[in-house]
């Protein structure tokens, strides 16, 4: 903080004390402090006004504007009802990695299973279609090799995706 004769001051609640220091220390000091305030902040550990921003010195433990009633979990403790085997599991050990459940993956397959045996009795060509079309090649090049039009293809595959739509449209 600055007083009248442009001297800086940091201020130490614990203290209660004015440390004079240089403009270079004052802002350093200031610089740190704001970003440790704010993530603590965002947090929810600290409800600091802003016009009390100066008197921050980052010591949490004796500030009058500490929130109490927040609980801080390590990883590394034991999670309640895990240990079935006697071997204890951690936070660390249950936490989802994002990777999809393996019912959801089965049910995946399920569903593609379906639609592709509904795809081999309507249109038993559109399975060859679909590996020449991951092959990279062209609708030109797809209607060659079953002998037909590219227009008779595209419309064939148009005619396909309705009638799925119509059957299956929750997988689809």
């Amino acid at each position: 903080m600055t007083i009248n004769d442009n001297q800086y001051y940091i201020f130490i609640q614990n203290g209660n004390q004015k440390i004079p220091v240089t403009k270079e220390e004052f802002d350093s000091f200031y610089k740190e402090t704001s970003v440790f305030r704010r993530r603590q902040m965002r947090q929810g550990l600290c409800s600091c006004p802003k016009r009390k921003w100066l008197y921050c010195d980052t010591d949490c433990e004796n500030c009058r504007y500490r929130f109490d009633n927040y609980s801080t979990y390590s990883m590394d403790e034991a999670v309640p009802g895990a240990d079935d085997d006697d071997e204890e599991m951690t936070k660390h050990d249950v936490i989802s990695d994002g990777s999809p459940w393996f019912a959801d993956v089965v049910a995946d397959v399920d569903q593609m299973q379906i639609l592709l045996n509904r795809i081999r009795e309507i249109m038993p060509e559109a399975i060859q279609m679909g590996e020449l079309r991951l092959k990279g090649q062209t609708d030109a090049v797809i209607a060659e090799a079953l002998g037909i039009p590219r227009t008779t293809l595209l419309s064939r595959l148009k005619k396909l995706r309705k009638m799925l739509d119509a059957e299956v449209s929750d997988i689809l």
